[in-house]
């Protein structure tokens, strides 16, 4: 199985949408809890670290470590949308190749599909990315 097979099939079987993590201080230094949004009592990661106090200020590198972790599920859905783009790349190709050698018996609107179809694509990847 590839990564994206892994990502699909755990992300299929399990029905937490999304994380979030809390950052806190603790009597013997802080603790970052990584937890399901819509379910904080069922914690998925607990990062407990003693303070360390720099030249600059506490150390602040497991709370950063803490909001990566809590951004998997994102991430996932940014590779398995990107996969799917990639796929919508291959076929248009694959059309717009089949049109330049090929029969003339190849319809505007079959491209026309795929096109729409990697629109959506697209769309979904920067959906799922955030991006505009």
């Amino acid at each position: 199985m590839s990564l994206i097979d892994d990502i699909r099939r755990d992300r299929e079987a399990c029905l937490l949408e999304g994380w979030t993590q809390s950052h806190r201080e603790v009597n013997d230094g802080f603790r970052t809890q990584v937890f399901p949004t819509d379910d904080p009592d069922n914690t998925i990661a607990t990062i407990h670290w003693h303070s360390v106090k720099t030249e600059t200020g506490f150390r602040t590198d497991r709370e950063k470590l803490g909001r990566r972790i809590a951004r998997v599920p994102q991430m996932e859905a940014a590779l398995l949308a990107a996969e799917e783009l990639a796929k919508a790349a291959d076929d248009l190709c694959e059309r717009y190749l089949e049109i330049a050698t090929g029969p003339e018996d190849i319809s505007r609107s079959d491209v026309d599909v795929d096109y729409v179809s990697a629109l959506r694509k697209v769309a979904a990847y920067r959906a799922a990315t955030g991006a505009a």
